[in-house]
């Protein structure tokens, strides 16, 4: 968390001006690196947890410091998507292992269907939850800061 929030740190105080003309060219170099990575296991040995933190650090500051990307943000799909990302990462995991156990009962043998079953279900969840309990909080919460 630590390589996180110094990347963040980074990131809203502009210290990184070097990656202004160059984030096509990074962003490529990390995505193949990261790619290369993980498909070969390489392992780091005690610095492994800090290096998968750094890279995937770095892609996440390469992509926010995108004027491209950041227009994606305007787009509904992503907008949703970020309105109900705090459900998605809470209850990703559970889901892709109802989902991973079911298939395993059912039989099912094909890990795209199973991948497409688990982020369909994990949308739902989260979508439930948003409306349900975060929503909820968010606007409570704006009452007592606001009213």
């Amino acid at each position: 968390m630590a390589i996180g929030g110094a990347l963040a740190w980074l990131f809203h105080q502009k210290k990184f001006r070097f990656f202004e003309n160059r984030i096509p060219y990074i962003l490529s170099f990390n995505v193949v690196l990261l790619a290369f990575v993980i498909y070969n296991r390489i392992n780091f040995g005690f610095l492994n947890l800090e290096i998968y933190s750094l890279l995937f650090g770095l892609l996440i500051f390469i992509l926010a410091s995108s004027t491209k990307i950041q227009s994606l943000q305007e787009n509904k799909i992503f907008y949703f998507l970020g309105k109900i990302s705090f459900g998605f990462y809470m209850y990703h995991a559970v889901t892709t292992i109802i989902v991973f156990r079911w298939a395993q009962q059912e039989g099912y043998q094909s890990r795209f269907l199973i991948y497409i079953c688990a982020l369909i279900l994990t949308i739902s969840i989260a979508t439930v939850s948003y409306w349900l309990i975060e929503k909820r909080i968010i606007d409570l919460k704006k009452k007592f800061i606001h009213g």
